[in-house]
């Protein structure tokens, strides 16, 4: 209880004290008085008092006082009332939450002071805040708000929460209310009743929330009005079927729902009692199957209750074994079919047979035909379903298929025309096809067949009719196709296929193209490499030192590979080719094989004239006729090539083989000196050195005593290029560099030959001495080629 007193000051006549509420609401206090005042007045007094709830806090409370002269005064206070949190929900409070869907219940206090804490508890065991719960954790609690990610039906229940300030604490608690849809729980699958009695059905359902409303029962197409009554209960629904005929056979349906969630619906079947009827449908009655072959034979018959079968063949019940087999099955819940097989056929067992089906209800039989297999039957009751402005939608049954797989065209044609058109059936297997591409408003006769294997039935007869609609649907819309054939596939998707194919092809053949032009540059190149090689024409440019004494260097043969000049074999020149043009063709190298691992194959040289075999000089001018030889000229001067490139290199790489310049000669020659024979090539001598800066060791232009000490070969020839002009040395308009570079190329010679002068085709001291004829045979290099390196492979 809390006081407030309010006191006036002294005023004549009396003061009156009135106490009110923050919105305007009198209160009535618990006493006024008055005491005397100054100056001869009255000062009044009053006391209010009122009970403390945590609904004061923040109130205000104002006294005034008025004494009918002058204006009325006034003070006021707010009240701030300290208290334990309080929760606004009732004591009952319950929320409603779904199954499998989150939920959050809100149980938020209030308190003054305002900071609170909270704890959420279920059954005693408390819930995890959701700053230390984990992923596994489905229920978790952040401050006043309990959170639960997925509701499940299991978490109905009571949740405690408890918030706590200075003041002390409170707890309330929470019911959930899970709601879960609808479903039944008990219906009866079948309901069996004999013909004009009455049928009872029952269906239970669970869910939350159930109503009276929840189950109910229907049927489409049955009068559920007029031959039925409904007695509805909370979760529970009962129907009366009054007079049942054979022809109410078929399901009612029990339905419960909700409003939580898709309906549930479970069938009960109505069955009527009756016995087997046989179904006599043309693909029943006839079977086929060839001799040798697996015949089988169907008997199909309708009742209730279950139905079983036996076979007889004239009589005589046929029982399983090696040439019968049975089996039944159950097409629905009044259809029954069995299945005789007759393997390995042969021509007696062609014929009648009986198929007996039997019920509680009765007896009834029907005949099966087995044959040979045949054309199929015609198709039976061909109609229209129905009609569109450019197409007929039609159904027929299919006839005895012969025994074997079936298909089926249509054909039509317009009332007054007499010419029909065809159209397949596809799938194949259907007994319904749409049939398009009709013409507005026009009226048309259609008939069927089936084909197999063995040939085709006759057409039924033009009795069908259908008109086509003479409106054609609204822009924008198109008429509802009842079927779908493969071959109306979108444009779009065509053009699609055919533009992707057509970059596919378009493709290919680029890539073919482009393979077989790098083929043919690949072997263009080849081609130009070995023409390179075996031709009369070569290309070197060598950029010499200023001495030829001096060692040749990185330059020089840097200049090998980039710069070359043309020759022809009648030695005329041309110009120098463009230097992208020079590099594509083989850079031509004179080497000496240092190494001695190219075997050229033995010849043998004989001169004609002995005076000149035995002078120190000889040579040759034309090589004779009869050559032969076994390996290729291009591979010989390769050969060449390679040696004289090795040769270079070692020379940059710090060897001391050097080149010597040989002074021109204004003929080519070779001195030649021969007696018998040898094989080539001889193994090189371990001993070979080279001495000095510049000196180059040729074995055959000094004596012959020289040469066993440090040669590699043993006798060897010397094969002079001359430049192309002819004079060796300096240009005088090159400052030193040499417009000409020869090579002593060491060559191998016959044993016989050691000690007889040089081979050369100039003499750097003589002049040409007597032509000496001579003729050689040899596996390797022909005389042509050696004569050809001899006028033409000069350097430029």
């Amino acid at each position: 209880m809390v006081t407030i007193t309010c006191e006036s000051d002294s005023s004549n006549p009396v003061s009156r004290l009135t106490w009110l509420r923050g919105n305007g609401q009198v209160i009535q206090p618990a006493g006024n008085s008055t005491v005397p005042g100054a100056y001869s007045g009255i000062v009044s007094k009053s006391t209010l008092q009122m009970e403390v709830t945590p609904e004061l806090h923040g109130v205000v409370i104002t006294c005034q006082a008025t004494n009918g002269i002058g204006p009325q005064i006034h003070d006021a206070i707010t009240l701030e009332v300290l208290y334990k949190p309080q929760f606004q929900q009732p004591s009952d409070y319950s929320v409603d939450v779904i199954e499998g869907e989150p939920a959050i219940v809100n149980l938020t206090a209030r308190a003054n002071p305002s900071e609170m804490t909270y704890k959420w508890f279920r059954d005693g065991t408390a819930i995890k805040q959701l700053k230390e719960a984990n992923a596994y954790d489905r229920i978790t609690f952040d401050g006043p708000l309990l959170n639960l990610t997925v509701v499940r039906r299991d978490d109905k229940g009571e949740y405690k929460c408890d918030a706590t300030n200075a003041e002390g604490s409170r707890s309330h608690t929470v019911r959930l209310n899970v709601q879960y849809p609808a479903s039944i729980v008990q219906a009866r699958s079948t309901v069996m009743i004999n013909e004009g009695s009455d049928a009872e059905f029952e269906c239970r359902a669970a869910g939350n929330p159930l109503t009276s409303t929840t189950v109910f029962w229907r049927r489409a197409g049955f009068d559920m009005e007029g031959r039925t009554s409904q007695t509805p209960g909370v979760g529970v629904a009962y129907l009366l079927v009054r007079e049942i005929t054979r022809n109410d056979t078929g399901a009612f349906e029990c339905v419960a729902n909700n409003g939580i969630g898709q309906e549930s619906i479970e069938q009960t079947w109505l069955v009527v009692k009756y016995k087997p009827l046989m179904d006599d449908s043309p693909q029943l009655t006839k079977a086929a199957g060839d001799e040798g072959q697996l015949a089988k034979l169907v008997c199909r018959a309708q009742g209730a209750p279950n139905i079983s079968f036996g076979w007889s063949r004239e009589g005589t019940p046929l029982t399983p074994s090696d040439k019968y087999s049975f089996s039944t099955r159950q097409v629905d819940i009044v259809t029954w079919e069995s299945t005789m097989g007759v393997s390995n056929v042969r021509s007696r067992d062609y014929g009648l047979y009986d198929c007996i089906a039997r019920n509680e209800m009765g007896t009834n039989s029907a005949k099966v035909v087995l044959s040979g297999t045949s054309r199929p039957d015609p198709p039976l009751a061909l109609h229209v379903v129905n009609v569109t402005h450019d197409s007929v939608y039609l159904a027929w049954r299919s006839g005895f298929d012969g025994g074997l797989f079936q298909s089926y065209r249509l054909r039509y044609r317009q009332i007054g025309n007499e010419f029909y058109k065809y159209a397949d059936v596809y799938p194949t297997n259907v007994t319904a096809f749409t049939l398009g591409g009709l013409a507005l408003g026009t009226e048309y006769l259609f008939g069927i067949m089936a084909f197999n294997n063995l040939g085709e039935s006759n057409y039924t007869q033009d009795i069908v009719k259908a008109r086509t609609s003479s409106e054609t649907p609204p822009s924008g819309q198109k008429p509802r196709d009842l079927e779908v054939r493969p071959g109306d596939m979108p444009k779009v998707l065509i053009i699609v296929i055919t533009i992707v194919g057509t970059a596919l092809l378009v493709l290919n053949v680029a890539l073919i193209a482009c393979f077989v032009r790098r083929r043919h540059r690949k072997r263009l190149a080849k081609a130009m490499s070995s023409e390179g090689g075996s031709s009369k024409s070569a290309t070197i440019e060598m950029y010499a030192p200023s001495s030829y004494n001096e060692t040749v260097n990185g330059e020089t043969l840097s200049s090998i590979s980039e710069k070359s000049e043309s020759y022809s074999q009648n030695g005329s020149h041309s110009d120098y080719a463009p230097e992208d043009a020079s590099k594509v063709a083989v850079s031509t190298y004179l080497i000496d094989q240092a190494d001695g691992q190219v075997a050229y194959g033995s010849y043998r040289v004989a001169a004609n004239n002995p005076a000149q075999a035995g002078s120190g000089h000889g040579t040759l001018s034309r090589p004779p006729k009869s050559v032969n030889f076994d390996m290729g000229e291009d591979n010989y001067i390769d050969t060449l090539r390679r040696n004289a490139y090795t040769q270079g290199n070692e020379a940059m790489y710090g060897k001391s083989r050097m080149v010597t310049p040989i002074s021109p000669h204004s003929d080519a020659y070779y001195g030649v000196n021969a007696n018998s024979p040898v094989n080539y090539p001889p193994a090189p001598h371990p001993s070979f050195h080279t001495t000095g800066t510049n000196h180059r060791y040729n074995p055959l232009s000094e004596p012959t005593g020289n040469h066993g000490a440090h040669s590699p070969y043993t006798p060897m020839g010397t094969l002079n290029i001359p430049a192309a002009n002819g004079v060796y040395g300096p240009s005088p308009s090159s400052s030193g560099r040499a417009s000409a570079l020869p090579v002593n190329l060491p060559l191998p010679l016959p044993m016989s030959m050691q000690g007889h002068g040089q081979f050369s085709s100039f003499n750097p001291s003589e002049g040409p001495s007597p032509i000496m004829e001579a003729t050689a045979q040899f596996s390797g290099p022909s005389l042509a080629t050696v004569r050809s390196l001899e006028t033409e492979g000069h350097l430029v």
